[in-house]
């Protein structure tokens, strides 16, 4: 008796040590831009990683969940290993792995106290509460505002206003729910009421509309939110309008009442969604994290450059292929649909899911813990482990602690502007070598670093802008031809690529000329005047919505470029 009362408290033990190591976990992953940078992502795979496998090796049992989201959440984080394999970029795809796989280890954390995660939850108003009103405080400070608001839009700590608006709105639902239970309880009054203000802070049209939706809900569901929380929002609302009066808040109140279905922004979003189809279908398998953005300018039919489709089903597509997303996003269909999991849980997913394919919530890892709080509903079943197991746990632990350092430390290096030590740290970080390419100066170091990327990343323009400038110094101007329209081909609307590629044209031009070789001076102006056929081109390619948007496309030379190119063919006549 006495050695299974031992067995027990330190089962209890066990759990009570994950709960309190997920509670800090979770309160890190916050405060660390919600888990969005890949060094934020490298440091939870890290402490998550040892936790799970100091786990696995002191209980002598691996945890495997039941249900669909055993299937789902492996399946989801191993397919953005998978798809470095044929991906657009392999070194950014990797990164893509390592970004998401605290949301694995995570679950399989929670897998050992999916019982106890009402404590969790629990947690989360306290935490949204927290964080608004530190962030606002912080907010009125000049030192500290870029950290938590955006355009004078309240940003919590993830450093985006509408993600940290749906995170309000699911404090809302939770203290909210807790209310419905039993006695008014003031203290979840409050909670509502700071979400509330949060979210009218943010000014995020999208999540105000779901709030409007989740109170009528509450308004004819319970009586005592009938009471309560209906005149708390209105008067949280009242605040930021006097707020927006006095200047604090600038005019974000007009902000939330200007919804219209012909803003720029939200025609913008169409316009993403739009063109990205196009390349789900060219990669049904996916092109890897990153690879939407490194290939858009080839599908792009409007002026953009962006990093997430703000629609994180088409972003799931994009990264790790058709069929994975579907099973995502069926999970959460699923759960929706579920009638044996509490309407709280369900009201929740739905609005995860709803905001989710008009934003990138899921690049977050904070708003994926809160998902796997919600969609996990019981205690995964216990396998024994034997002691090779074990071992290969820690070796896979190891190599994944060491591909984080590699990648984290590179993240923190770019971010800080050091990119020949990122470089350095992690090879794969293609986008600190383009950043790098913007600060070398000698030729020859330009040329080796942007062929290194082109053999990596066929699709960076600015590695062959560099090639090109490099070229025009060796005077090689077949090669500065070629590479500079290679460029065009991949960032088609980038204007000043064009007027760059005619100054240098212009230049050579006046060389061969001087020199008496007509020929070549003959195709520098047949290429200046296959620049204007360019952009006749991506006039006529150009979408509806690509025209609808604040950033048209400029497709007219300017006219010292027009007289340029008329007095070059005036030159080549005499």
């Amino acid at each position: 008796m006495r050695a299974v009362a031992r067995q027990g408290d330190k089962q209890i033990c066990d759990e009570q040590t994950i709960i309190w190591f997920l509670t800090v976990f979770f309160i890190i992953s916050l405060v660390m831009t919600g888990g969005y940078t890949q060094w934020s992502a490298a440091l939870l795979s890290l402490s998550s990683g040892v936790m799970l496998t100091l786990v696995i090796i002191k209980s002598g049992k691996v945890m495997i969940g039941r249900g669909i989201c055993a299937v789902t959440i492996p399946a989801v984080t191993l397919m953005y290993l998978v798809t470095a394999l044929w991906a657009a970029d392999r070194g950014m795809a990797l990164e893509g792995f390592f970004h998401f796989l605290p949301l694995f280890l995570f679950y399989a954390l929670m897998n050992r106290v999916t019982d106890e995660k009402e404590r969790l939850i629990r947690l989360l108003p306290v935490c949204g509460s927290l964080m608004t009103i530190f962030s606002f405080l912080m907010m009125q400070f000049s030192v500290f505002r870029d950290y938590v608001s955006v355009a004078n839009r309240l940003a919590g700590f993830f450093q985006y206003p509408n993600t940290y608006a749906l995170f309000m709105l699911i404090c809302l639902i939770v203290a909210s729910d807790h209310l419905t239970q039993g006695p008014v309880d003031w203290l979840d009054m409050a909670h509502c009421a700071i979400a509330a203000f949060g979210i009218f802070m943010s000014g995020s049209r999208t999540t105000f509309l779901l709030l409007l939706a989740v109170l009528l809900l509450f308004a004819v569901r319970s009586k005592n939110l009938r009471r309560f929380l209906l005149p708390l929002a209105a008067a949280a609302l009242l605040l930021v309008a006097l707020l927006g009066i006095t200047g604090v808040t600038g005019d974000l109140f007009g902000r939330l009442l200007d919804v219209s279905f012909r803003s720029s922004t939200f025609l913008g979003r169409l316009l993403y969604a739009q063109d990205s189809l196009r390349l789900i279908l060219a990669h049904p398998f996916g092109c890897g994290y990153y690879g939407y953005y490194f290939l858009q300018g080839e599908v792009q039919t409007g002026v953009y450059s962006v990093v997430n489709v703000h629609n994180e089903l088409l972003q799931m597509m994009l990264d790790i292929g058709i069929l994975p997303a579907l099973l995502f996003y069926g999970t959460l269909l699923a759960a929706v649909c579920k009638k044996c999991i509490p309407g709280r849980d369900r009201l929740t997913i739905l609005v995860l899911m709803l905001h989710s394919l008009l934003d990138y919530d899921f690049q977050f890892l904070s708003i994926l813990f809160v998902l796997i709080l919600f969609l996990n509903q019981q205690n995964g079943k216990g396998y024994p482990v034997s002691m090779f197991t074990k071992v290969i746990a820690v070796g896979g632990t190891a190599a994944a602690a060491a591909g984080a350092v590699c990648i984290g430390s590179s993240d923190l290096l770019m971010m800080s502007g050091r990119y020949e030590a990122s470089v350095w740290a992690y090879n794969g970080n293609t986008l600190a070598k383009t950043y790098l390419l913007t600060e070398l100066e000698d030729v020859d170091e330009l040329s080796e670093l942007a062929v290194s990327i082109t053999k990596s990343n066929s699709h960076v323009p600015l590695a062959y802008h560099a090639m090109a400038q490099a070229a025009l110094v060796e005077g090689k101007i077949s090669d500065y031809i070629d590479y500079k329209e290679t460029a065009l081909q991949l960032s088609p609307y980038d204007f000043d690529s064009y007027t760059d590629y005619l100054d240098g044209l212009s230049y050579c031009f006046s060389l061969y000329l001087e020199s008496g070789e007509t020929e070549s001076a003959e195709i520098c102006y047949q290429r200046v005047q296959n620049v204007q056929e360019l952009l006749e081109q991506v006039k006529e390619k150009t979408s509806w919505l690509g025209w609808q948007i604040d950033d048209a496309p400029q497709v007219t030379l300017p006219e010292e470029y027009q007289e340029m190119i008329v007095s070059m063919g005036e030159q080549l006549e005499s």
